[in-house]
């Protein structure tokens, strides 16, 4: 069964242009961390198109690099169709990212832009004490409902 639907994935992007990818860390559940890598393109209808390439538990540059050197290669990516790569700004992301030749390997600007906007707000006091006020509101309903 996996190989038809790998087959009809193959068939569908090699019609495709040109790539970019995204590669981000999931929700870490009893202390593992998921990482995936999604590969993005434009079909022949302008309609956007994407596909989970692979997901594995890692969290070191190396294996961050190797996982995704292994992926383009099981992927049959050609360099001259492969854009970008983009990712957040952690640093085993950066460094395992920045090591795969022919990928121009970008920090998503909307994930800078989120982390700039939390610091700024949750920085000032009046916010903090906000927050702790509906924290301890909330909790006192749910314990008396």
């Amino acid at each position: 069964m996996y190989e038809k639907y790998r087959a009809k994935a193959f068939d569908t992007i090699s019609k495709a242009e040109s790539f970019s990818f995204t590669s981000d860390h999931g929700p870490q559940e009893h202390q593992m961390s998921h990482m995936s890598l999604s590969l993005h393109w434009i079909d022949e209808n302008f309609t956007r198109q994407s596909l989970v390439l692979s997901t594995f538990l890692s969290h070191t540059q190396a294996r961050i690099y190797v996982r995704h050197w292994r992926t383009f290669n099981n992927w049959k990516m050609e360099e001259n169709r492969c854009h970008y790569l983009v990712t957040d700004s952690a640093t085993n992301m950066s460094l395992g990212s920045s090591s795969l030749v022919g990928i121009a390997s970008v920090h998503c600007f909307i994930h800078h832009l989120q982390l700039v906007i939390h610091d700024t707000i949750f920085s000032q006091r009046v916010v903090k004490d906000k927050l702790a006020k509906t924290r301890r509101m909330v909790t006192h309903f749910n314990h008396t409902a």
